[in-house]
């Protein structure tokens, strides 16, 4: 497993392979609970307003990967005068309990 930034406003290929994963991963009851006041499932038109100008927002989405496959999301928002705020972290329901979480958290403050 490995941790990069994805970048969905630069890259096709990243906005693609993004809006997939949160798409399954948000909507998944476990996380939608805390992530929806409605507990409406998320689509892809929401998901896709969160990627516009993600980048001048101070915007940044770390996933935890294996091979091309998703397992985990964080988003964070980096502000230098607000500091650093966590907006979501999501893994998918296979993979939970198994530390992928608390990486992804540990990862974006390195970063």
């Amino acid at each position: 497993m490995n941790i990069r930034e994805l970048i969905p406003e630069d890259s096709a290929v990243d906005k693609n392979a993004i809006l997939t994963a949160s798409l399954e991963i948000w909507n998944v009851p476990d996380n939608l609970k805390y992530l929806s006041f409605t507990l409406k499932p998320f689509d892809q038109k929401t998901v896709n307003a969160w990627f516009e100008n993600h980048k001048k927002q101070g915007i940044r989405y770390f996933c935890a990967q294996d091979k091309d496959e998703i397992l985990g999301i964080t988003i964070v928002k980096v502000n230098p005068i607000a500091g650093f705020e966590i907006y979501g972290v999501g893994v998918r329901p296979e993979f939970k309990r198994q530390g992928i979480g608390r990486k992804l958290i540990e990862h974006a403050i390195r970063v």
